[in-house]
């Protein structure tokens, strides 16, 4: 591992717990994972970049099954390069009428969006396809009941690079515009469209994909430890976590982190531990061991 850090958290909560009869604080019994790079300190409260173990999968872009493109636009199966599965969704401008194109799809279930995320994963193949793209709001999602009842969020030119761009973060706290009169309990309509610089632009097959749109809750990210563990060893003051990511959880990812959480309204993290990124799919599974180890020092009178 490039570096493991028990956090100031953990030593608080370990002298809440051996000094008060009433403790606030909770045992750290869950684990979270992510793409964070940065080195462990004992000032860290989370994880750098926490990606969700578990999620509801809205469309897995798989198949184009569903999916109708826009004018000036086509939506073919992308078979060499994806995240997760065993394919991704080119989304092509082929006309030079209009800046703006699309793909839009009727989901095959009904989602409730309360108190979530919707993630998806964009591919930008190049330099060259990111100067067709507009500065601002080269790119739109829709969220909603039908064509005429959505939430609708953008991103600008700023938020994408060559290579995957892990889209994040789009609730319904952070609605820009609202459409119609969707209903928050039952969404199935997801609408992924991108903005060219000029009308005139178009792309090839392959320069814009789409890949792993899904809907993602604050419990998502948190999974528990394996059966029998934690182990606490007093004869080398030594405490063993254990945590297991199936071949069906947290794909799609470039996992280099690990932390262990208590469960708090607000968890807090005990210790973080940075490592080398694996590529996690459907291939992959994964233990995390941590040890935490109380050292005492010697004194002589």
């Amino acid at each position: 591992m490039a570096g493991v850090k028990v956090t100031n958290d953990f030593g608080k909560t370990v002298l809440e717990r051996f000094t008060s009869d009433t403790p606030t604080r909770s045992f750290f019994n869950q684990f979270k994972i992510g793409s964070g790079t940065t080195d462990p300190t004992v000032n860290d409260t989370d994880l750098e970049d926490p990606v969700p173990y578990s999620q509801e999968i809205i469309d897995n872009c798989d198949a184009i099954t569903g999916w109708t493109a826009s004018s000036g636009s086509t939506v073919t199966l992308q078979e060499t390069l994806y995240k997760t599965g065993v394919a991704s969704l080119n989304v092509t401008k082929t006309g030079s009428a209009t800046a703006s194109i699309y793909v839009y799809k009727t989901a095959s279930a009904v989602y409730d969006f309360t108190s979530k995320d919707v993630n998806l994963q964009v591919y930008i193949a190049d330099q060259a396809t990111l100067d067709k793209l507009a500065v601002t709001g080269c790119f739109e999602l829709r969220w909603g009941s039908d064509a005429s009842n959505y939430y609708s969020w953008s991103k600008d030119l700023a938020d994408f690079s060559i290579g995957w761009n892990r889209l994040t973060g789009f609730n319904s706290g952070n609605v820009e515009s609202t459409t119609g009169v969707p209903t928050l309990t039952a969404l199935d309509y997801i609408h992924v469209g991108f903005i060219s610089l000029n009308a005139t632009n178009t792309w090839a097959e392959g320069s814009v994909i789409i890949e792993d749109l899904k809907q993602v809750s604050a419990s998502d990210y948190f999974f528990g430890e394996v059966v029998d563990y934690p182990v606490t060893d007093l004869a080398t003051l030594q405490v063993t976590h254990r945590g297991y990511v199936s071949a069906t959880q947290g794909n799609g990812y470039n996992v280099s982190e690990v932390g262990v959480f208590n469960e708090d309204g607000t968890p807090l993290m005990g210790t973080r531990a940075v490592f080398s990124p694996f590529s996690k799919d459907q291939n992959d599974e994964f233990i995390f061991v941590v040890k935490n180890r109380l050292r005492l020092n010697e004194t002589t009178s």
